[in-house]
């Protein structure tokens, strides 16, 4: 069937789609264990190294500080991290996983490796060999755009 829209669908437009595609399937996921596609990267980063202030997060997704503290709260709420004052900065909040936080980590790890997986074959980059140079150089590729927005929205 035929798309009603004509015509070529914007750089922007295209990287939008696959943004919300990825919050669907995501949400899709995680919902039986009460997480949401927004707490998803600050449990995802927390696996990689804990005892991060909250401020790393910010600048890391850049997001605001309220959108980041509230899916702080909402992880511990849930017993999923926990927050300790750094001693050193009163106002400084370091994170941790709990017990709970830490036995998710395969089943994100999972969720994680099934949409790049999904992403690879979309975009046939790789898809029988993911070691694949070619599809290596593209992921660097993307990496190195995503690297320089960031830098660009923090001018």
């Amino acid at each position: 069937m035929r798309s009603p829209v004509s015509g070529e669908i914007p750089i922007g437009a295209l990287i939008s789609i696959t943004g919300r595609g990825r919050f669907v399937f995501l949400n899709d996921r995680l919902r039986p264990r009460g997480l949401s596609a927004g707490r998803f990267p600050v449990l995802m980063l927390l696996f990689k190294e804990q005892n991060i202030m909250q401020e790393i997060l910010v600048r890391h997704y850049n997001l605001d500080k309220g959108t980041i503290a509230r899916s702080v709260r909402k992880l511990k709420d849930a017993g999923y991290i926990r927050r300790i004052i750094d001693p050193d900065n009163r106002r400084a909040v370091r994170l941790f996983l709990t017990k709970k936080g830490e036995k998710a980590a395969p089943f994100l790890q999972a969720i994680d490796r099934e949409w790049e997986e999904r992403m690879r074959r979309s975009f046939r980059w790789g898809y029988a060999d993911p070691q694949d140079p070619d599809a290596q150089s593209r992921r660097k590729q993307l990496q190195e755009h995503a690297k320089r927005w960031r830098q660009l929205c923090h001018r």
